[in-house]
């Protein structure tokens, strides 16, 4: 659902505005994207997993993508989430817990998405020449990235993870305020004023 609401006021002015005849009209759509709205909260840090994806098409090829959803009964351990690379399939898959909620869903894919993203610093630099990097580094880089320790891994993923989440955090709590004189605070005639792109046709 939509955080905010329209009242009689909105849908007279929105139906003064571009020339609608009936208010049902604005509400009918008012709903549309409200239940659409629901879907698009529960897409755990998109701008990020977007992000990942083109630096990812710069090494696996266009088209690669990265996809998540909750474990299936065909899955042998339903508690455990992981993050699986399929190359024939060109994408990353992050698989969720049954009954995860979203907060815990949200550490999850953080935490998957630092997977991804060591992933595709290690294939960077193994596609390196050795002479691009001096020999006591490329040695100690193999070992660790060819090691078996994947506690290793896990405490760089969940470090990532903390990171992307109290950068979320922080923009919510600090970023959000200070924005208040930008578009963030404006009412909804504001925004139809002001970002209606076709305002100087008046149509």
């Amino acid at each position: 659902m939509l955080r905010f609401k329209i009242d009689k006021e909105d849908i007279k002015y929105i139906c003064e505005r571009y020339k609608i005849d009936d208010g049902n009209f604005v509400e009918k759509i008012y709903d549309e994207v409200s239940s659409f709205y629901v879907d698009v909260k529960k897409q755990h840090l998109s701008a990020i997993m977007r992000c990942l994806e083109f630096r990812a098409r710069e090494v696996f090829g266009e088209g690669f993508r990265i996809d998540w959803g909750e474990m299936t009964e065909m899955t042998i351990d339903s508690t455990i989430p992981n993050g699986m690379m399929f190359l024939k399939e060109n994408r990353y898959t992050i698989s969720l817990p049954k009954g995860a909620s979203d907060e815990q869903a949200r550490y999850i894919v953080a935490h998957e998405l630092g997977h991804l993203f060591y992933l595709l610093k290690c294939s960077a630099a193994l596609e390196k020449p050795r002479n691009e990097m001096p020999l006591e580094e490329y040695a100690a880089f193999k070992k660790k990235f060819l090691s078996e320790d994947q506690n290793f891994w896990h405490k760089k993923a969940n470090i990532f993870g903390a990171f992307l989440i109290q950068e979320r955090s922080e923009f919510y709590n600090k970023k959000v305020p200070e924005m208040q004189k930008d578009f963030l605070n404006k009412s909804l005639k504001e925004v139809i004023d002001a970002y209606d792109p076709y305002k100087k046709d008046d149509t």
